[in-house]
C-alpha cells in the first residue's frame, strides 16, 4: 500500500509570480507618488509664502512702520524685516544690518528642488494701509510639479494660482 505525502506551502514558481506582480505594481505606483509628493511640496511652499506675505502686511499695520520682504532667487530664500533708511537683510546668511532685528527668515528646502523668481527683489509695505508700494508676484517652480504664482496686489490682498497644470485646490492662472 502506498502513502501519499501531502505538502503545504508555495512552490518557487508561485513565489516568483507573486514577486513579479508586486514589482510591476510598485513600478507603476512610484512615479505617480513622486509627482504627488512634488506637487504637495510646491503647494506647501506656496502656502508658506502667502502666509509670510500676510505676516508682513500685519506687521506693517501693527508696528506702523515700513516692512520689507527681500527675495533672493539665487539662494531660494526670503526675509521679512522692518525697513529703515539704507537697511537690509541677507536671507542667505541670516544677517541683517547692525541694530536691525528680522521678523522672519525663510529658506526653501534644498531637497525639494523648488526655484523662486520674482518681479521685484524687495516688496515694500507702507504702514498706513499695510499695502505694497507696487504689486509683486513670486513664482515658485518645480521641474515635476509645475509652478505656482503668489501675488500681493496693490490693495494688500494675497492670492495664489497654479501656473499651467492644476495644483490641489488652487485656481489656474
Amino acid at each position: 500500500m502506498r502513502r501519499r505525502l501531502s505538502s503545504s506551502g508555495f512552490t518557487v514558481v508561485e513565489m516568483m509570480v507573486v514577486v513579479v506582480v508586486v514589482a510591476v505594481l510598485l513600478a507603476l505606483a512610484v512615479p505617480s507618488f513622486t509627482d504627488l509628493l512634488a506637487r504637495q511640496r510646491l503647494a506647501a511652499a506656496g502656502a508658506e509664502l502667502a502666509s509670510n506675505l500676510q505676516l508682513a502686511r500685519s506687521e506693517a499695520l501693527q508696528r506702523q512702520q515700513q516692512i520689507g520682504v527681500a527675495f533672493s532667487p539665487a539662494d531660494a530664500c526670503y526675509v521679512v524685516y522692518p525697513m529703515k533708511a539704507a537697511d537690509g537683510c541677507d536671507c542667505r546668511t541670516h544677517l541683517c544690518d547692525v541694530g536691525m532685528k528680522p521678523i522672519k527668515f525663510t529658506t526653501l528646502e534644498p531637497a525639494w528642488a523648488i526655484h523662486l523668481s520674482t518681479t521685484a527683489p524687495v516688496l515694500q509695505l507702507v504702514p498706513d494701509r499695510g499695502a505694497p508700494v507696487a504689486a509683486v508676484s513670486v513664482t515658485l517652480t518645480h521641474g515635476r510639479a509645475g509652478s505656482l504664482v503668489v501675488t500681493m496686489a496693490p490693495s494688500g490682498s494675497v492670492s495664489a494660482c497654479a501656473n499651467g497644470a492644476p495644483l490641489g485646490s488652487l485656481p489656474t492662472c
